[in-house]
């Protein structure tokens, strides 16, 4: 069995960050969009959903000019990637009963776990982004030590308005239920430690049986999917 990701791979610093955040100023420059420093779909190799190609920020700024919720500061979009199967990789694959399809390794919190291998990965239906205003993901930087040459990146970024916090490709069959859930799960862990309304507006309404339903949809979701990795060297 391979060995899989390290935990520092959750906290590759710029000079391990993919040719996918470098590389597309013009991307970047048009549609107004940065991919954070932070962002590991950006990073390769990497753990979960990963960006293939810059199209994906022309997608996400179509469903930002849709989204009802673009005046946040802290926001999540939908989209729908069927069409586009080609930019953004989805961050499961279907569990399978082959240890050659595992990959040993250890979460960002050290513990051992096991992912898939990347060749398992499911078709990617749908995407989830979070993103932050340009003024507010600087705030955030602003209040910590050590992020100087991002905050320099992105204040020397004229047309930004938006930043890339994170993104999941997640499988076509992934419902309502489920993208509310998943939405719930990874919002909160934003690194500005949002509250329920912030990360998710639609959530903070729901009733207990419906957060319970919730739950039990991701409990199901997880035992047939898990999540996917490149191979750390």
């Amino acid at each position: 069995m391979e060995i899989g990701p390290k935990p520092s791979a959750h906290r590759t610093g710029p000079a391990g960050r993919s040719s996918i955040i470098t590389g597309i100023t013009r991307i970047s420059d048009m549609t107004g969009i940065q991919i954070a420093s932070t962002c590991v779909a950006g990073h390769f190799p990497t753990i979960g959903t990963r960006i293939i190609s810059e199209s994906v920020l022309v997608d996400l700024y179509g469903a930002i000019e849709q989204s009802d919720r673009s005046n946040n500061n802290n926001f999540t979009v939908v989209w729908n990637s069927l069409g586009n199967q080609d930019s953004v990789a989805c961050h499961v694959g279907l569990r399978t009963d082959n240890p050659d399809d595992y990959l040993f390794g250890k979460t960002s919190q050290g513990f051992p776990t096991l992912y898939l291998k990347r060749s398992t990965t499911t078709p990617t239906g749908m995407c989830v982004a979070f993103v932050q205003k340009k003024e507010a993901y600087l705030a955030g930087l602003q209040s910590n030590l050590g992020h100087s040459a991002e905050i320099e990146r992105i204040t020397n970024s004229v047309t930004c308005k938006h930043v890339l916090r994170r993104l999941y490709g997640c499988p076509a069959e992934a419902d309502a239920a489920l993208d509310n859930f998943f939405l719930l799960h990874y919002g909160l862990s934003l690194a500005n430690n949002l509250s329920l309304s912030e990360s998710d507006p639609q959530l903070a309404t729901k009733t207990t049986a419906e957060i319970i339903a919730f739950v039990n949809a991701a409990g199901a979701y997880w035992r047939k999917y898990a999540v996917v990795s490149d191979v750390f060297s």
